[in-house]
């Protein structure tokens, strides 16, 4: 939890908020927000959650799973099978025939 507990400073600092401020907006005590951010304490999910959501940041990007801190950004599709390229390919050549056929 070193990456969540650096990112939230951080992302607190960016907001110039206090750990007070961070720990009244979410709802927690300070005593208890204040064990996140300095390593004595691991935070819940629903509390992490509550801190991300507030900070504007993905709890992903908290915890280190993502370097991307907008939330909501889907995610990476996975690539085409062999199945969907052929079918692609096959389709663009029937289109060209078609434009070909109808030019004449």
């Amino acid at each position: 939890m070193d990456t969540f507990r650096k990112r939230v400073k951080a992302e607190r600092g960016k907001r110039k908020l206090k750990q007070q401020d961070l720990a009244s907006l979410c709802d927690i005590p300070y005593s208890t927000y204040r064990r996140y951010e300095t390593e004595t304490g691991d935070p819940p999910l629903s509390a992490a959650m509550r801190i991300a959501e507030t900070l504007g940041v993905s709890l992903d990007y908290l915890t280190g799973k993502t370097n991307s801190p907008v939330p909501g950004m889907p995610p990476v599709p996975p690539p085409p099978s062999q199945a969907e390229t052929a079918l692609k390919k096959i389709r663009k050549i029937l289109e060209d025939l078609d434009k070909s056929d109808s030019s004449l």
